[in-house]
């Protein structure tokens, strides 16, 4: 499974999220949103929803793209680098470019 977090809606719209929980479900991937990890502070201090600027978390169980000792890349890796593909330009393309300052700023 998949964890989304926006912070409970502080780093990101609800739009987006449901977004990116609709296009992993397309992929087979269970996607929870906010539970058990809601993001963390980096989520939250730099998304800024009401100024279009939006953070999201992606927490990922380990047994999607591992073997069974979870040490050594599994034969589940290449969906989910297609799934994670498909939801990152979904969310791109949903969102206009803008020239935003880098976090680091």
């Amino acid at each position: 499974a998949v964890v989304l977090g926006d912070r409970f809606g502080r780093a990101a719209s609800a739009r987006l999220m449901t977004l990116a929980q609709d296009v992993l479900a397309g992929h087979g991937i269970t996607a929870a949103q906010n539970h058990p990890y809601a993001g963390d502070h980096m989520i939250e201090r730099h998304g800024r929803p009401a100024r279009d600027l939006y953070a999201l978390q992606v927490e990922v169980d380990r047994s999607l793209y591992l073997d069974a000792a979870l040490d050594e890349p599994g034969p589940g890796l290449p969906a989910l680098q297609q799934a994670l593909t498909a939801m990152v330009t979904a969310l791109t393309s949903e969102q206009p470019r803008a020239a935003y300052p880098l976090a680091a700023e």
